[in-house]
Order: C-alpha cells, then sequence, then structure tokens
C-alpha cells in the first residue's frame, strides 16, 4: 500500500519490480534540534537540521541535502517552495527542483501534519523524489 510503514520507518510508497529502491524516512528526531536519518538499500545517512530558520524549511532542506548522499553525484536537488496549507487536517506541500544533466523540473509532494510537523515536512520531501526515482541516472 502507499504510504505504507515497514520496520517504523515511512517508505512513501511501494518499490515496483524492477525500479531502484526508495527512499526510506527512518525517523525525524527532536526538538530542541531535529536530525533526519535516511535509508536506502544498504545505505544510511544521519544529518542534522541547521538551529537557524524556518523549522520547516530547515528540515525540507536537510532531507535534500541528506537524499543527495543516497543519489547519483549527477543529480541536484533544491526546494524551490514549502507551504503549509491550514485546513480542517493541515497540510505540508513542497515543490524541488530535481536537476539532472543542466535540466530542472519542478515535483511536488505532500503529507498531512499530524501531530508532527517536522515529519510531514520530511514526508513531503521524500514523496516528490520517491515518485521520480526511476527516471534518475544510476
Amino acid at each position: 500500500m502507499p504510504g505504507e510503514r515497514s520496520g517504523g520507518g515511512y517508505r512513501g510508497g511501494m518499490d515496483a519490480p524492477g525500479s531502484p529502491p526508495r527512499i526510506e524516512l527512518i525517523a525525524v528526531d527532536g526538538p530542541p534540534r531535529p536530525c533526519i536519518r535516511l535509508r536506502r538499500g544498504d545505505q544510511h545517512v544521519d544529518a542534522d537540521v541547521s538551529p537557524t530558520g524556518d523549522l520547516l524549511q530547515g528540515v525540507a532542506e536537510t532531507t535534500l541535502d541528506a537524499v543527495v548522499e543516497l543519489l547519483p553525484q549527477a543529480v541536484t536537488l533544491s526546494l524551490e517552495q514549502l507551504h503549509v496549507l491550514a485546513s480542517p487536517r493541515p497540510v505540508v506541500v513542497v515543490v524541488v527542483l530535481v536537476t539532472v544533466a543542466g535540466v530542472g523540473i519542478p515535483h511536488t509532494g505532500s503529507a498531512l501534519v499530524g501531530e508532527q510537523p517536522e515529519l510531514a515536512a520530511a514526508k513531503a520531501t521524500l514523496a516528490a523524489i520517491n515518485r521520480r526515482l526511476e527516471i534518475l541516472p544510476t
């Protein structure tokens, strides 16, 4: 099922047969200073969120920095926008620019906020990336 939890981490969807493994969010620890923990196959990355600026934007940018460590050198990721949509059930929406060989394509992701907005920012960021892993160079 899309968005299912596996081994305590958020997978952001299931891997299609023959596709590269998705990036799994293991944890967003904190506060006071959140740490993002990601896994892709046998690779693991931990990254501390900078204590300056907007917390949710910092979580999204730190998540992208960690994702870059799990992807080929030829890929650049940048956070274009992050918004929290206020509704009866708040949602974090992000736009990530994925640049490969000088060509940038925007991708979107979203996640319900729930009790931990930092977790939603990381999940929304991964949702934007995991949908397009199959088009990235390996």
